[in-house]
């Protein structure tokens, strides 16, 4: 509210702003009749649009006893709550359903209340399956969860505003970043600080490095995916090298090894897979990998 106040008899033709921003509105009835010491008040609104502040001029125009003008400067500025969010870094065994992740938030000074957010997370789409009625979809070798929630009260001590729970698979990595690709905020101007985390599976053997040197193929090619009873599996590497086939299911159990030896720089293998149960599984030759699906 801006007062105004006049020693002698006036007249308020107009009063408006002189230029177009939108953080203001100016409500005022004119014309207005100012007698001698007379006083009237002027309603000012300052709402924010995300920006720290907004300046503006308010013109008022006199036309009796003259025409004149009168500018007031505006300065509205806003306030700017810092909020730190994040995923933490979480560790799980393979197969495990219903493990759920937590998405935390805690504030740098005083607590906020009665916030809205809409979170992006993303990450690689072989190590999690998502359950229950989170939105989420596929890009690329990604899957893109979206979190939200209304209501929302933050403060100084670490908070779990959501989460999203599935089963962890396994995954093309032992350790599958966990990122916050988005953050969206209503209810109050936010300044966001996001920190990543991580998804570690447990339960896997890992073979030396020097030995999958070795026997590393140069190339493992599977066919068809998915496949209902039986796969073909396409190997070339190096003529007379020996190496190892193995299957592994998603509980990081190795369901079969299989030592071949390439007679040849390219060997087929016809696996039957009738008794086999359906799920996802994994087929490691060294450090070549190719996973697939069992109807």
């Amino acid at each position: 509210m801006v007062g105004f106040w006049s020693k002698s008899r006036k007249r308020i033709k107009e009063i408006r702003k002189q230029g177009n921003s939108d953080e203001y509105n100016i409500k005022a009835d004119t014309p207005i009749e100012l007698e001698e010491n007379g006083t009237t008040s002027i309603e000012i609104t300052y709402t924010s649009k995300g920006k720290p502040e907004a300046r503006e001029t308010l013109l008022i125009a006199i036309d009796y006893p003259c025409e004149t003008e009168i500018t007031i400067a505006l300065l509205g500025r806003t306030e700017r709550n810092k909020v730190k969010i994040w995923l933490p870094d979480t560790t799980a065994k393979v197969g495990v359903k219903d493990f759920c992740i937590p998405l935390r938030a805690e504030t740098e000074e005083k607590a906020i209340e009665g916030l809205g957010f809409k979170a992006e997370i993303r990450f690689d789409a072989s190590a999690f399956i998502p359950e229950g009625a989170l939105a989420s979809r596929i890009e690329g070798t990604d899957r893109i969860l979206e979190i939200e929630g209304q209501g929302i009260s933050i403060s100084t001590e670490s908070k779990k505003i959501g989460s999203f729970c599935g089963q962890v698979l396994l995954a093309n990595q032992d350790r599958t970043p966990l990122r916050i690709a988005k953050i969206e905020w209503t209810g109050a101007n936010i300044e966001t600080e996001t920190k990543d985390g991580s998804l570690t599976i447990e339960g896997l053997c890992q073979l030396s490095l020097s030995r999958l040197t070795l026997m590393t193929p140069l190339e493992l090619v599977i066919k068809p995916n998915p496949v209902e009873e039986k796969i073909e599996i396409l190997i070339r590497g190096i003529k007379g090298q020996e190496y190892t086939l193995e299957i592994i299911n998603t509980l990081g159990i190795t369901t079969e090894l299989l030592p071949i030896k390439l007679e040849a720089e390219e060997l087929i293998i016809i696996k039957r897979l009738n008794s086999s149960p359906s799920g996802i599984y994994l087929i490691r030759i060294g450090t070549q990998a190719k996973m697939f699906l069992k109807l």
